[in-house]
């Protein structure tokens, strides 16, 4: 078909030319045009199951929680990363922060758990030492009696 307006040519099955947009077709009797359907491209959104949530969670969860908590949230998201990957999903978004974080969060709580070992071993031996020595004092002494 060629446009009444502008003279370019177009599909047959054209409703409107594509060069000016005006109407190809001879206006129907009821004065309205039925609608075409034309496909549209849909947004790729995230697959079902592969929802990156819990990660971003148990990410932030791995730093905020001290210690033995941490590194129980940094192993677990760790895992959920794996399933997440397995799944087709992408570390995008809150799969990455939240991975990020784990990350961080497992060197964070190990470093702490190591810490904490050292420091209790280093109190123990020092007042346990002096607890000892305290006690072998007094039954040394009580044993001159």
């Amino acid at each position: 078909m060629i446009c009444k307006n502008c003279g370019a040519q177009t599909a047959d099955n054209a409703a409107f030319c594509s060069k000016c947009g005006a109407p190809v077709q001879e206006q129907p009797q009821n004065g309205y045009y039925e609608p075409e359907y034309i496909p549209v491209r849909q947004p790729v959104t995230e697959t079902a199951g592969s929802d990156a949530t819990p990660i971003f969670v148990l990410g932030i969860l791995s730093l905020a929680l001290p210690a033995l908590g941490g590194l129980i949230c940094a192993i677990i998201c760790r895992k959920k990363v794996k399933e997440y990957l397995a799944n087709g999903g992408k570390l995008t978004g809150l799969a990455k922060v939240g991975n990020i974080l784990s990350i961080v969060g497992l060197a964070v709580s190990i470093f702490t758990c190591v810490y904490i070992t050292i420091y209790l071993f280093i109190v123990f031996a020092i007042y346990g030492t002096a607890f000892f020595t305290i006690m072998l004092g007094a039954l040394s002494n009580s044993a001159r009696y």
